[in-house]
């Protein structure tokens, strides 16, 4: 299975898309959540609208070139009601700018903490991304030592929902997300830098996390799609995707 995610994750935008019995393979049984067939079944992003909401999972590589047509692809589908789960921050790297394909028009960056002696307090929120993990305080290491990241969003404008990041007072100051949620017209997408990725199959907090992000963003699958608002070719352009 993390074979074939890291193929995905070379050669598509959109590694899957996720409907929700889909999602609900994804048990808490490990052997049933490895032979979910979800990772398998990559489909090409046309320009027809989307006749339904999805939840699309996008990997570390952007699908060849990676220009802003396949990203403005991604935006209207969001626009029109789906949610993105951004697994990777490196999908939105443009030379230069390791934020530069962010859905945002403040770009804001990616910030590491060093994780040394005064090493940053890491904290989760209450939020159904963490539901049966120890969560709503300072990440326990027994936990979440192996998916803790040094590379966090900053510079942000602040999110609707901020369900985890890091803060270091004690030797200079730093403070930055690992996992946000931020709307996008009808749609929404999840930031997240946690490793999550890497340590599919071997973790059993990442698998976790990775469910629980793909049963949240189905929530409102049922809901139908809207339309693109009239002055979408605005925000396209704000966030630097046309």
């Amino acid at each position: 299975m993390v074979r074939t995610y890291e193929q995905l994750g070379k050669t598509h935008v959109m590694d899957a898309r996720f409907h929700y019995e889909q999602v609900e393979k994804f048990t808490a049984d490990y052997e049933k959540w490895t032979r979910a067939d979800v990772f398998d079944r990559p489909e090409d992003f046309s320009d027809e609208p989307a006749a339904k909401r999805e939840v699309i999972l996008v990997g570390r590589h952007p699908e060849h070139p990676g220009d802003a047509q396949a990203f403005a692809q991604l935006a209207r589908r969001m626009a029109r009601g789906s949610t993105v789960v951004f697994l990777d921050q490196a999908v939105f790297d443009k030379p230069g700018q390791p934020t530069g394909w962010l859905p945002l028009a403040n770009k804001g960056g990616i910030g590491k903490s060093l994780h040394i002696v005064y090493h940053p307090d890491q904290w989760t929120k209450r939020h159904p991304i963490f539901d049966g993990l120890p969560t709503g305080r300072i990440m326990d290491y027994t936990y979440y030592r192996e998916i803790v990241p040094d590379p966090a969003f900053v510079g942000l404008d602040p999110p609707p929902e901020a369900v985890a990041g890091g803060i270091t007072t004690s030797y200079g100051y730093f403070s930055g997300l690992y996992v946000a949620v931020y709307n996008f017209g009808a749609g929404r997408f999840i930031l997240n830098t946690l490793f999550i990725r890497e340590h599919l199959g071997e973790d059993p907090v990442a698998e976790r996390l990775l469910r629980n992000m793909l049963r949240y963003a189905a929530r409102e699958l049922d809901k139908p799609v809207t339309e693109l608002p009239v002055d979408f070719a605005r925000t396209l352009d704000a966030i630097g995707y046309r």
